[in-house]
């Protein structure tokens, strides 16, 4: 698939005296308080000469304020503070400082009052388990006879030959590679509104989405084709167009799976390659009619003339007697990809493997929602809403209500939805559907500005809340201790997109509630983007929160953000309660600030969410 750009060093690389550092010997380099002037603890890398300093985890190093401004180096034992020599191997480091420094590997010499490490040349030396303030540091580096080497070319470029052969002696080779072409976040996303067979783009491509390369994509219909075999292509496998629906004959929503890489530019590696899988809406079909004022019209007809495929062949007969010079047609412009009636939607449900989608018929008429000025009460099951459509007001379910948005459809509700009653008077809950058509751009909009949810679903142990491949947006700007985006006893998402945004304040007391989305049993997401975000001015809380019930994620993305973690204290982390992978696809990833994520798990069963990450996401 790639060729990496590589290029190999000499065994012995002199260090430049640089500012900051200076050289006894062509071999060693010694740091003091003139080195780490001015490091703060926020920072986690630091350069100096061929030398990298760099912090992970909760790590930290910076100069401490005391006497002699020394080095200060923290880092636990799940944290790691790395020296990172980018010319000639570590052979030794030595540290002088006035703390114990209990780490394996690092022996105490009382004659120089430092701890040394030494071994095999390297040029990566870690520390963990530490808490010790540094006068000094000294970095020696192994020596040796340079050793050249003249890479191939042609299919040998991936090959480099020792000068002159192998010398008198054992040899250490360091290598350098390019750095790696980039990808800014959200690069590549999938289409959701393309139709088979048509010219429509499977994946929408971000400004700028590429740095030190160019995007490369091929596109499989095998759910379980791999990295490694994408690794593994041919390169005139892959193509720089974006790739198009054109081609692919689905009479029903189905998934394929586009992969991409970023393919380096002279002075960058290649990327490893990623997939999206795409949800194609099923093939359009077409109508042939003949035009306004056709002669003898009765005479005329074409076969077929209804729920035509694209490349279908179509045949016009005359039975008249009049001569004829010929039959041209028009082409008329953006065909819906199937027809609709105001009662007719789409269902989805999950195959085991794939979110699949089932075009079906209300029970009921459905009645029409209309603009509002004040509250109003949806107690006949089934609504349709057709065009932009406003109500300010709250919404009361007083029946498990089905509601069908439209293609191009918006409703847009400046109050709350209300499904769950629980006072004196009733303690019941009903379930909320939404449904979309054919391309499924339907939205609901739903703003609150006062306590409880935006949409309150029904209440635990019923069906909730489901979201059929349509976009619903949930916010709360209340700004009081309750004030939640999305909540019910279950949710199930289906495709399309739901953001949920809370955020509040606290007017005393212990109560913290107001997360972005809350769920007493289960939260199960198989396709489309989740996006929870909690924010507090005073106190904190989380972005999706459930005591008892498990996020499960089968298919697309979530992501959550908490207000922040604050010191002694759970709340404002990303999730509270428990998450899990419903396929070995896919994996949570955590993060403290949103830009740096560890590497991501897949977790099997059920597991509680750490408490202590502002950021999760799972894809």
């Amino acid at each position: 698939m790639k060729q990496l750009k590589k290029t190999l060093l000499t065994l012995v690389a002199l260090l430049a005296v640089t500012t900051g550092a200076y050289a006894t010997d062509p071999n060693t380099v010694i740091w003091n308080n003139q080195t780490w002037s001015g490091w703060a603890d926020s920072e986690t890398t630091h350069t100096v000469g061929d030398i990298t300093i760099t912090c992970s985890g909760n790590a930290k190093a910076y100069e401490y304020t005391g006497s002699g401004e020394p080095l200060a180096m923290e880092a636990g034992n799940n944290d790691a503070i790395t020296f990172t020599s980018n010319g000639a191997p570590f052979a030794s480091i030595s540290i002088s400082t006035d703390d114990e420094l209990n780490v394996a590997g690092w022996t105490y010499n009382s004659s120089t009052w430092s701890y040394e490490w030494s071994g095999e040349p390297t040029t990566s030396v870690t520390l963990s388990g530490c808490d010790i303030k540094a006068d000094e540091i000294k970095f020696t580096f192994a020596t040796g006879t340079a050793v050249t080497f003249t890479r191939g070319t042609g299919d040998k470029a991936n090959e480099w030959t020792m000068d002159g052969g192998m010398p008198a002696g054992n040899v250490t080779v360091s290598v350098l590679y390019y750095d790696l072409a980039t990808l800014a976040t959200d690069a590549v996303t999938a289409a959701t509104e393309a139709a088979a067979n048509t010219d429509a783009e499977l994946v929408t491509v971000a400004d700028n989405a590429a740095t030190g390369g160019t995007l490369m994509y091929y596109v499989t219909t095998d759910a379980n084709f791999t990295q490694a075999q994408a690794i593994a292509l041919a390169e005139t496998a892959w193509s720089e167009d974006v790739p198009t629906a054109d081609g692919f004959n689905f009479d029903t929503a189905t998934d394929v799976y586009v992969w991409y890489y970023l393919k380096g530019d002279a002075e960058h590696s290649d990327t490893d390659p990623v997939c999206v899988a795409v949800t194609l809406l099923p093939e359009p079909t077409y109508n042939v009619e003949f035009a306004e004022g056709t002669p003898e019209p009765d005479k005329w007809s074409a076969s077929p003339n209804t729920d035509v495929k694209k490349g279908e062949t179509v045949t016009v007969t005359y039975t008249g007697t009049r001569k004829v010079i010929g039959v041209k047609a028009e082409k008329k412009s953006n065909a819906s990809a199937e027809t609709f009636a105001t009662d007719e939607y789409y269902e989805a449900s999950w195959d085991g493997s794939k979110v699949v989608f089932t075009k079906k018929q209300a029970a009921t008429t459905p009645t029409a929602v209309e603009d509002a000025s004040s509250n109003v009460t949806w107690n006949q099951g089934w609504y349709t809403v057709a065009g932009d459509v406003t109500i300010n007001g709250n919404v009361s379910l007083k029946a498990d209500t089905y509601l069908i948005l439209q293609d191009g459809a918006t409703l847009t509700i400046n109050g709350r939805i209300v499904g769950y009653y629980n006072d004196d008077d009733e303690n019941e809950g009903y379930n909320l559907y939404i449904y979309g058509q054919a391309v499924g751009d339907g939205k609901l909009n739903v703003n609150h500005n006062y306590t409880s949810a935006a949409i309150y679903g029904s209440k635990e142990g019923s069906e909730g809340i489901e979201i059929h491949g349509v976009e619903v947006t949930a916010t709360n700007t209340g700004r009081y201790p309750s004030s939640v985006g999305l909540s019910a006893g279950n949710i199930k998402m289906y495709g399309g997109k739901l953001k949920a945004t809370a955020i509040g304040n606290d007017n005393g007391g212990s109560y913290n509630g107001g997360d972005a989305i809350g769920f007493s049993s289960n939260f199960e997401v198989y396709d489309g983007e989740v996006e929870a975000t909690a924010t507090n001015e005073q106190k904190c809380r989380w972005g999706i929160s459930s005591t008892y019930g498990t996020l499960t994620v089968y298919g697309g993305k979530v992501k959550a953000t908490g207000s922040g973690v604050t010191e002694n204290s759970t709340y404002g982390s990303a999730i509270y309660g428990k998450i899990q992978s419903g396929t070995d696809a896919i994996k949570f990833y955590f993060s403290e600030d949103g830009t740096t994520w560890n590497s991501g798990a897949v977790y099997s069963n059920a597991t509680t969410a750490p408490s202590d990450r502002r950021y999760i996401k799972a894809e």
